[in-house]
């Protein structure tokens, strides 16, 4: 069994000899979840773990009939909504968990319905799949962050609806994933000389390119897909499924 860093801090890896077990790494982080890459990471697998850091008994949890499903979910969520660094990824983790709740056949008791949602697959934000200790002399550190994804905008592992087993990463791109920013974003966006930037593009491609070379699926949205299109296409999509469901788009820009 491994862990998945998650959250904007940076990786506090440590790493001991041990007489009888060899070398013994392990981490520091707050946001740090058992992790295997052949299961499903559930959004109940994240609340378990955000009741181990507040000290809350895990067992009064999973067994009393007394538990408000629809309150772990919104716990859940709200507590990854606050890893997230921007307006659009809020909105996108919110849109993605409805899209999942669409999918689950009504109950009469609607506890019932969040107890299901609670074991389908989580989107999680800020996830680190690659650390290099920083060091800012290090030329070829500096050259490789240009080469690979250290920290990724969400991470999605599970069942899809069709009971296929996906291992996806996905990323929102804005403008300024596509320019080159000299000045504060805030500026950058109002300023009338913004250029495309080919160089910066093509970083991202890279990027793409290595998280595929390591067995991962990539998707990428735009910051007005996220913001206009419907939730079950978002979800659909990022798990490659849209087209053979079915699922069509309903945000068009070049109609605008």
């Amino acid at each position: 069994m491994d862990f998945l860093i998650f959250g904007l801090e940076k990786p506090k890896l440590n790493f001991r000899q041990d007489l009888e077990r060899g070398t013994v790494i392990w981490c520091d982080n707050e946001y740090v979840l058992d992790y295997d890459a052949n299961k499903p990471i559930k959004w109940r697998d994240i609340k378990y773990k955000q009741s181990e850091m507040r000290e809350i008994d895990r067992t009064s949890l999973s067994e009393s009939l007394s538990v408000n499903f629809e309150q772990e979910w919104h716990d859940v969520v709200k507590e990854l909504k606050g890893l997230c660094q921007t307006n659009v990824e809020r909105v996108f983790l919110e849109k993605i968990g409805q899209a999942q709740k669409n999918c689950i056949v009504p109950y009469d008791d609607e506890e019932r319905t969040y107890k299901v949602l609670l074991n389908r697959p989580a989107l999680i934000p800020q996830v680190w799949v690659n650390w290099i200790h920083y060091d800012p002399h290090d030329k070829e550190r500096a050259e490789r962050s240009h080469l690979e994804p250290f920290r990724v905008d969400f991470l999605y592992q599970g069942e899809n609806e069709d009971g296929d087993f996906k291992r996806v990463i996905v990323e929102i791109d804005d403008i300024w994933h596509i320019a080159d920013i000299e000045k504060g974003v805030e500026d950058f966006l109002k300023s009338p000389e913004a250029t495309p930037s080919l160089e910066r593009f093509t970083e991202h491609l890279r990027k793409d390119r290595w998280l595929r070379h390591h067995g991962w699926e990539v998707c990428r949205f735009s910051t007005l897909e996220v913001e206009k299109e419907n939730c079950d296409y978002l979800y659909f999509e990022m798990q490659g499924e849209a087209e053979s469901l079915g699922v069509s788009p309903d945000y068009f820009p070049h109609k605008e």
